[in-house]
């Protein structure tokens, strides 16, 4: 009975993020705008470009936090032209990576961060490269 118990709950471990990620579609247009300055990447986020380190602190429900293997909230609702911001507050590395290439964090180390800027209205999946298992959303309402 303990094997069957141990099998179920590594199936549903496998099973329910393929099933939440079939619900949603990507919006048309390929996702948030990836312009921004020469590729600065050390500021705030301006003109759709992405932020890596110092980004600004936007409060709200544009802030997600990375605890331990998770994100939190793992699902968010923001209007159009919202800068989301992941900090990383666990103890190890992660990833912000959409499932349609649109954005990309690199490796934040604990105490890092990552911002990103959406443009166009849709919903954006999202996952850590290093733990798949981790997922989560961003909706873009219309403004």
């Amino acid at each position: 009975m303990k094997r069957l118990a141990l099998v179920f709950g590594i199936a549903l471990l496998l099973i329910a993020p393929a099933a939440a990620l079939a619900g949603y579609g990507y919006p048309s247009g390929g996702g948030p705008s990836m312009g921004g300055g020469g590729g600065d990447n050390s500021g705030g986020s301006s003109g759709g470009g992405i932020s890596i380190g110092g980004g600004r602190d936007m409060g709200g429900s544009g802030d997600v936090t990375i605890v331990d293997f998770a994100f939190q909230p793992a699902s968010i609702s923001v209007p159009a032209g919202s800068t989301v911001t992941w900090r990383n507050t666990g103890g190890a590395p992660h990833t912000v990576t959409a499932f349609n290439g649109a954005f990309d964090s690199g490796t934040l180390n604990p105490g890092g961060s990552y911002s990103e800027t959406f443009s166009d209205p849709g919903v954006y999946m999202y996952h850590c490269e290093i733990h798949p298992n981790m997922v989560g959303t961003v909706q873009v309402t219309a403004s």
